[in-house]
């Protein structure tokens, strides 16, 4: 397979959703879990997070806490796509300024993957194996 591409896999059943990536790894969600578009939130938080905190580590920097709050606005009409994305950082970090800070989440926005896929023109493939 070649580097640039990602795979994973979404089986589901009458007890939830079991996801898996390329290295088998599991996600197991119940039925009344984490729905889609939860992931989808959650993949944001969880990249940007990941990304700042690399960007800083990177400058000598180490965060005490870096928590990351998603919020979606839904559309009022099917297929109630998120029409609006919003991302709160709080952050303790000694020596980090403000303006820095700035710096590093402009550069966070346009590094992020996940950030990135939403914000741009995904070509999306359907096919049906039976």
């Amino acid at each position: 397979m070649a580097d640039n591409v990602q795979k994973v896999k979404a089986i589901l059943d009458s007890a939830g959703i079991v996801y898996s990536n390329a290295n088998e790894k599991q996600l197991k969600i119940e039925v009344d879990g984490p729905t889609p578009t939860d992931l989808l939130l959650m993949a944001v938080a969880g990249c940007s997070g990941i990304t700042l905190r690399t960007l800083l580590e990177r400058d000598g920097l180490t965060p005490e806490r870096l928590e990351v709050f998603v919020e979606g606005v839904k559309s009022e009409d099917r297929p109630r796509r998120f029409t609006q994305i919003s991302v709160k950082y709080h952050i303790k970090c000694e020596g980090l300024s403000e303006e820095a800070l700035n710096k590093y989440l402009k550069i966070t926005e346009s590094a992020c993957p996940v950030i990135q896929s939403l914000s741009a023109e995904s070509h999306l493939e359907y096919t049906l194996d039976r």
